[in-house]
């Protein structure tokens, strides 16, 4: 399977491989849908972090590994994946 990563704010992590939104503000869940969405499915985060820069802004950063979604029908994708269809 081919995948792709990319280097998005940390904390995100949890949302992305988790689905586990708490402790995120409302903007940060909408700009994380957006810049995600055509990405695929979040698979894997890296362990370590590093300072960098993503919209233009200095922020903890780490590398996420994300798979292409595979065409289905749609009604028995899991709860954890909605938040990527907008």
């Amino acid at each position: 399977m081919k995948t792709e990563k990319h280097t998005l704010p940390a904390h995100w992590a949890s949302y992305l491989i988790n689905g586990d939104s708490s402790g995120m503000y409302e903007e940060d869940i909408a700009r994380c849908n957006n810049d995600t969405k055509d990405l695929g499915i979040c698979v894997d985060v890296s362990e370590n972090t590093f300072f960098g820069r993503y919209a233009g802004l200095g922020t903890e950063v780490a590398e996420y590994t994300f798979a292409p979604v595979i065409a289905t029908s749609g009604k028995n994708q899991p709860e954890q994946f909605q938040h990527i269809q907008s």
